[in-house]
């Protein structure tokens, strides 16, 4: 069965109303929850905060791919509750709380076809956005590589506060392996650096950043030797 045949068959079964409650569900849940932050936290909280039910503030496509990891999460919980439902069937004693497993065994069987329903949708979008989002990584890359400025006055360091290491990587590593988003931010801090800023430090997660100091220190030790060798030079050859 084709995936498009599939989200059909679940728009069919009704998925989208089941959703629409599920939101209101889940938004009356949290807003008791978000009294609790300061007033100017709240919207944050709302739209730009991942959680199991909502996507928040995407960035990148690997947000979206972060959030897939949510639902996976979410189908397999609903799963073993389905069939947890589904075993207590032979166990009922009573029309009451079969009816009652009834409910929650529906429910669930629900909950996992909406994370199936929304896990083809985010792989339709992937397809269609992963050769641009590809295009537009080059280009900043390619950008970024016509600036000689970033190549070859700039020392590049990761430091890692929780391991506490360090560790010297070269212009071309940090593009090869830096994010869309990273990569933007980079732009920025280089001109700050190149307006005669003499260390940027920008993070890259939640445990690293990455530290660029410009080369003049060295420049500026090695004309201080090549000076003091002139000047002794100098000082030997009128004495003699």
């Amino acid at each position: 069965m084709s995936k498009n045949k599939e989200l059909k068959i679940y728009e069919f079964l009704g998925i989208k109303h089941f959703k629409k409650i599920i939101m209101k569900f889940h938004y009356l849940m949290y807003v008791p929850l978000s009294y609790l932050l300061p007033k100017e936290e709240r919207q944050e909280f709302y739209y730009n905060v991942r959680t199991n039910y909502k996507i928040g503030k995407v960035s990148e496509l690997k947000d979206i791919k972060t959030f897939k990891k949510y639902l996976y999460f979410n189908g397999a919980i609903h799963s073993v509750c389905a069939f947890l439902n589904f075993l207590l069937f032979f166990t009922s004693l009573n029309v009451p709380v079969f009816i009652i497993n009834l409910i929650f065994f529906l429910i669930n069987n629900y909950c996992v076809m909406l994370q199936r329903y929304n896990c083809i949708r985010i792989d339709n979008m992937l397809a269609r956005c992963e050769h641009l989002e590809r295009r537009q990584k080059e280009r900043l890359q390619q950008s970024l590589q016509e600036d000689e400025f970033g190549q070859h006055n700039i020392n590049h360091k990761i430091i890692n506060s929780k391991e506490n290491i360090e560790k010297e990587i070269s212009f071309e590593e940090f593009l090869n392996t830096a994010s869309i988003s990273q990569l933007k931010e980079y732009m920025n801090y280089l001109r700050n650096l190149q307006e005669g800023t003499l260390s940027e430090t920008m993070p890259l997660n939640k445990n690293e950043i990455l530290e660029m100091t410009l080369k003049r220190k060295k420049a500026s030790q090695i004309r201080f030797i090549v000076l003091a060798i002139f000047v002794i030079c100098y000082i030997i050859f009128y004495e003699v």
